[in-house]
């Protein structure tokens, strides 16, 4: 259970007190009687619900996070990491239950997820080798590739860049 601030509590109240006086004040009789059907009633009831509501509630807007971040490897998109929140969401309600059903569930996804890195990491590393295959006749961006992968050094004009998709990007 959360425990509100005064704040909280004070615009909790106020709210309330606003939604209360503006459906107390809807003239409901004369909205169903000008309705010619029971699902024209019905719609009209829904939207002073929501108008009411869209003026009462107070409401944030919520940032969207990335993707991805620059510091994922190549191989990490945004699939696998919302199966990775999902793990993890899995161990700890499996930690609070100690339930055998959620120990096994977490278990599968974990195996899931472990199976689905390795596959994403041989996808990756095939492609870097048939890049590194075409890139051999030109040494200088051979080089700077393989330098790129290993970490040396980080060229802005590497021929190798990381993206999302099981199709790499290439400059």
């Amino acid at each position: 259970m959360e425990l509100w601030s005064v704040d909280q509590f004070r615009l909790f109240q106020e709210t309330h007190k606003k939604l209360n006086v503006i459906l107390l004040t809807a003239p409901w009789e004369n909205i169903i009687a000008a309705s010619p059907t029971p699902d024209a009633a019905l719609t009209n009831i829904t939207d002073i619900l929501n108008q009411s509501a869209c003026t009462c509630i107070p409401f944030r807007i919520l940032e969207s996070k990335k993707s991805t971040s620059v510091d994922d490897k190549p191989w990490i998109n945004l699939n696998l990491k919302k199966m990775i929140h999902k793990r993890r969401r899995l161990f700890a309600k499996w930690r609070r239950t100690q339930c055998r059903h959620h120990r096994l569930t977490y278990n599968r996804l974990r195996n899931k997820i472990q199976r689905y890195i390795k596959d994403r990491k041989n996808q990756y590393n095939q492609f870097v080798l048939s890049k590194l295959d075409s890139l051999s006749a030109s040494r200088p961006n051979f080089w700077k590739t393989v330098k790129y992968l290993v970490g040396k050094r980080s060229y802005s004009n590497a021929t190798l860049v990381r993206g999302d998709t099981l199709y790499y990007n290439m400059k």
